[in-house]
């Protein structure tokens, strides 16, 4: 089930849902990260890139039992908004496009559905990897990761 905006499609939250905030990540690549705040966005803060880069990446560890997984993005969109890369324990769950010309917080971006195959601790990887033509950086951010289960 999901819940539609005028422009989204959000994942309907149950027991078998995840969510990890953006700003209680695990690592960071360097230094041009930040906690930003602003009342459009859930709760208030996510956590984006202050430089772009196609360089910037921030990972995300969770335990995860075993089953087929659901994984989606909200965030922020805007014309500084680059191309994000979601990584599932080194395994690509695709890309997403975050430019629009004016600013759109709390954005939803599904990427590919995954399996674990055994209970484990997974690693997410987002990475700013390229921009649109049409933006003005590559930055990216993010309020937070869902994860649903779809299947055991």
């Amino acid at each position: 089930m999901s819940q539609e905006n005028s422009t989204y499609i959000y994942p309907q939250l149950s027991l078998e849902s995840l969510v990890i905030w953006g700003c209680d990540y695990t690592t960071v690549n360097d230094n041009n990260w930040e906690v930003a705040s602003t009342s459009a966005s859930f709760l208030n803060f996510y956590l984006e890139t202050t430089t772009g880069s196609a360089s910037q990446w921030v990972t995300y560890t969770t335990f995860l039992d075993a089953g087929t997984y659901d994984i989606g993005v909200v965030g922020v969109r805007g014309s500084a908004r680059g191309i994000m890369n979601l990584v599932i324990d080194g395994n690509s769950a695709g890309s997403a496009d975050w430019y629009v010309s004016s600013t759109t917080s709390n954005a939803y971006a599904p990427f590919s559905s995954f399996t674990v195959y055994e209970p484990k601790i997974v690693t997410i990887t987002a990475c700013a990897v390229a921009k649109n033509a049409a933006s003005t950086d590559e930055r990216i951010a993010i309020t937070y990761i869902v994860i649903h289960r779809t299947a055991i």
